[in-house]
């Protein structure tokens, strides 16, 4: 009999088919279903089969010695990592399949959902308030602050929405190390064929609508370090707010012109509901605030973006919170290099209440008044005839 036979002959019988075992380290575990998969993983819900706890298992294939050691160095780096909005990695096992293939195995604590798919699962009803966004987010800058302030700093290089996941003790973590690096590149001490590796790996390990400036653009000759997962912080808080990056649309030339905008007032009421179509209230336009906050981030020169200490300081204000004693206090963050777009918002604004101003009758006069007014003149123009 066929393996899809016996599946089916035990789905008639009411009897569960039985469950993939597998060894990592020193844990033997039974997989319950498929998460998800990208290029080169998979991501699997398993059940220990000892304790009963549940995990996450990610299964990499690497077929070639660059991906080997970048498997490796995934694995390395997260056994260095014990922070709560950090994935931890539970234990992990590599084995050679093949001559040239080999297959890595991260054993990783479960977490029953994702930041975006919470998000979607609210869409059509709701948005998350602006103190949900702020404090979320306000977690997601405390696992960057981690990475940032080892010896040596790391840096994630791929930070998304899609990498936010949401545990089972409520925090949430930051995940998908493959891109992490501590190396800083800088262009401008590269040759050309150098440059076009580098190009290369970017093009491979980043997402390109969180990419930086300096990373969109390596002719620009700006260096490639911290700050850039500080930009892809400003690239989720906006989509936290308002369901879409700033520069999906646009592409790399609107990265590059730090082309996105916030919705005046009247646009953001008319987005609500359409996007609610009568099922609930909309919220309110989230303050200036956020959005400066966004702004604080998103800021295309390299020297004055502010560092991941600088906008934790901003976000723990804007929750009323201490900054940690146990970190090292942030100089004065700098001058912005362009107008920040939440001012340009208000400027709009400005203009858009002083023309509504103008079109508006004026309040002494009552449209029985301009009534009167108007027959008067009628009367007038009869008279004359």
């Amino acid at each position: 009999m066929s393996l899809g036979g016996l599946m089916n002959m035990l789905q008639k019988a009411n009897i569960a088919p039985p469950q993939e075992t597998l060894k990592v380290g020193n844990h033997e575990v039974a997989v319950i279903k498929k998460l998800g998969e990208g290029g080169y993983s998979t991501v699997f819900h398993v059940k220990d089969q000892v304790s009963g706890q549940d995990y996450a298992l990610k299964k990499m294939l690497a077929g070639t010695q660059e991906s080997k050691n970048d498997c490796e160095r995934e694995i390395n780096i997260m056994k260095k990592f014990d922070h709560p909005n950090i994935l931890k990695l539970i234990d992990s096992e590599g084995r050679q399949l093949s001559k040239s293939t080999y297959e890595f195995l991260l054993l990783l604590e479960y977490c029953p959902n994702t930041l975006i798919n919470e998000m979607n699962s609210i869409a059509t009803t709701t948005r998350l308030t602006e103190l949900q966004i702020v404090m979320i987010f306000e977690q997601i800058v405390a696992g960057v602050v981690y990475m940032h302030t080892q010896e040596p700093p790391i840096q994630h290089r791929d930070l998304k929405v899609e990498n936010i996941f949401h545990a089972q003790d409520g925090k949430y973590k930051i995940g998908d190390f493959g891109s992490c690096t501590i190396k800083e590149q800088n262009p401008e001490t590269m040759t050309q064929n150098q440059i076009v590796v580098l190009e290369e790996q970017i093009q491979k390990k980043t997402t390109p609508c969180y990419r930086s400036p300096e990373m969109t653009d390596l002719y620009l000759k700006q260096k490639i370090g911290l700050p850039c997962d500080v930009w892809a912080l400003g690239c989720i808080l906006y989509t936290m707010c308002f369901y879409e990056n700033p520069f999906e649309r646009g592409g790399n030339l609107s990265i590059m012109n730090v082309a996105y905008t916030y919705p005046t007032q009247d646009e953001w009421i008319r987005s609500e509901r359409e996007r609610l179509k009568g099922k609930g209230p909309g919220r309110e336009m989230y303050s200036k605030d956020i959005l400066a906050l966004i702004d604080f981030m998103l800021e295309p020169d390299v020297d004055s973006r502010p560092t991941i200490l600088q906008v934790l300081s901003r976000t723990n204000e804007m929750l009323g919170k201490p900054y940690p004693r146990n970190l090292p206090q942030p100089p004065p963050p700098p001058k912005p290099t362009i107008t920040q777009k939440h001012v340009l918002l208000f400027e709009q604004e400005e203009r858009q209440k002083k023309s509504r101003a103008r079109r508006q009758l004026p309040p002494e006069l009552t449209q029985e008044d301009l009534e009167r007014i108007s027959q008067k003149r009628k009367s007038g123009d009869k008279r004359q005839h």
